[in-house]
């Protein structure tokens, strides 16, 4: 099993490196998240597999040359089931009640299904078009007719950052 963790040798402040390999040196500002999911959506809706090894090979050569030479805040982007540095401990229904907190829905409307009961019930069909057992469909429904942001502006560092803190927070309880 592959697991991503950063070694702790290659810290910038450790000069004794043990390792052939050479550190992974600093980076300078990570791009914008949102680039990196127009690269999935691309990814996704892209057929021919020579032409995804293009796309995903010319981002990470952009990253290289804008970003350096460190990919760990990538790779545990990209890979988050093998990091095992971060642990959240959430489940689908804990989620659904903290997106209901957040977005102040009521639990029924008149006798009618409301957006917090949909959510609740994510596993269930609605006859809406959204696939059954999708929660990150889900939660993407939920988010596009509550939310205002039409785009966000966060970057891949702060994305990473925002995920440690939750990690800590959930490790602390």
């Amino acid at each position: 099993m592959l697991y991503i963790e950063r070694n702790p040798s290659y810290s910038s402040r450790n000069t004794n490196h043990c390792s052939a390999r050479p550190p992974p040196g600093k980076n300078n500002v990570t791009p914008p998240f949102r680039t990196l999911v127009d690269l999935f959506e691309k990814l996704r809706s892209e057929r021919r597999q020579d032409v995804k090894k293009t796309l995903l090979s010319n981002w990470i050569n952009g990253w290289r040359e804008k970003v350096g030479k460190d990919f760990f805040p990538l790779l545990r982007l990209l890979l988050p089931h093998l990091d095992k540095e971060r642990v959240y401990g959430l489940k689908e229904a804990t989620i659904a009640n903290l997106y209901i907190d957040l977005f102040r829905l009521q639990k029924s409307k008149n006798g009618k299904e409301s957006h917090a009961s949909q959510l609740i019930k994510w596993r269930q069909p609605t006859g809406q078009g959204s696939a059954p057992g999708d929660f990150s469909a889900a939660i993407f429904d939920l988010a596009n007719k509550h939310s205002e942001v039409t785009e966000s502006t966060s970057s891949i560092k702060r994305i990473n950052d925002f995920l440690d803190n939750l990690s800590n927070a959930m490790k602390d309880q």
